[in-house]
């Protein structure tokens, strides 16, 4: 399968956990794990498709990385920020949003969880116009 294709699966699954956790536990802070880890996915489909990028950076490894600790390349974040400046802010929120979910113990309620939603999409649209501007790309 190819990458792109497989990220985009995984994207739309991890959006299914995401609902499933949301509406069916109330475990908000793992529903924003997945949400995140969709944007990621999402985010990893489209590095896939940018031919100008050395391979270790169209499947980074690491969310951030300095280029000369032996892993390749940028990190994500350093490649989202670089390659699409229009999703950098709502990218970083949800990974923050995350981050602070699983280790700072902070208890989001539903209105953060709403806001981060709209972030999501936010992501999903800009993939979108980018498959659209990509020829070859889907």
């Amino acid at each position: 399968m190819p990458e792109r294709v497989y990220h985009l699966s995984k994207a739309a699954y991890n959006v299914e956990v995401a609902k499933h956790l949301r509406e069916d536990t109330g475990y908000i802070d793992w529903a924003v794990t997945a949400t995140f880890y969709a944007a990621l996915h999402i985010v990893d489909s489209m590095l896939d498709g940018l031919a100008h990028l050395p391979k270790d950076e169209r499947h980074p490894r690491k969310h951030s990385a300095n280029g000369n600790d032996g892993n390749g390349g940028r990190g994500r974040n350093q490649l989202v920020a670089a390659e699409f400046p229009a999703i950098r802010k709502a990218y970083r929120s949800l990974e923050e949003a995350s981050r602070r979910a699983r280790y700072d113990l902070q208890m989001l309620d539903p209105a953060a969880y709403e806001r981060l939603q709209d972030q999501f999409q936010e992501i999903v649209r800009y993939e979108a116009l980018m498959a659209k501007t990509q020829p070859g790309k889907s």
